[in-house]
């Protein structure tokens, strides 16, 4: 029997039917400032060019059970980004349901944050692109993209 997926909200069995957007990636990002999210964006399009969609929950407007729908979002998702520089509580969230989905995950950080956002050792072997403005991300997120493995599909909920 497949794994069964809780949901985070109240604990039961997922009722979701989940389908793997191959060529997709979620990013987990802070709303403010607005100058930093249009700079990410920008470069994260740039070094995935357009083979690849990028979904985040600041995107979808009217959504009801807000968790839900982001976890549904992460599942779907074959892959993640996380930019942890504002250190806000709904990116390391997103995050952590990225890594305890298996989804291979991408974590962005401003350079000289690592004394105030300090990795837990479980997160230490996930890929960490440092980087003083978001133009600094493009090569090296171009270079993980090109290694990341295949998606692998969700457990049955049932």
């Amino acid at each position: 029997m497949g794994q069964i997926i809780r949901c985070p909200l109240i604990g039961v069995p997922c009722s979701k039917a989940i389908t793997i957007q191959e060529k997709t990636f979620f990013l987990a990002e802070a709303e403010e400032p607005e100058y930093d999210r249009q700079h990410r964006k920008q470069a994260i399009k740039e070094a995935i060019t357009n083979e690849y969609t990028i979904r985040s929950a600041l995107d979808e407007k009217g959504i009801n059970a807000f968790t839900c729908k982001i976890c549904e979002m992460i599942q779907t998702c074959a892959y993640g980004i996380a930019d942890i520089t504002q250190d806000n509580a709904n990116v390391l969230l997103e995050l952590g349901m990225m890594l305890a989905l298996g989804k291979p995950t991408i974590i962005l950080m401003k350079k000289g944050q690592e004394q105030q956002l300090k990795l837990p050792s479980d997160v230490i072997a996930i890929e960490v692109i440092p980087f003083e403005e978001y133009l600094d991300i493009i090569g090296q997120l171009r270079e993980i993209v090109q290694k990341l493995p295949p998606p692998i599909s969700p457990p049955s909920p049932i």
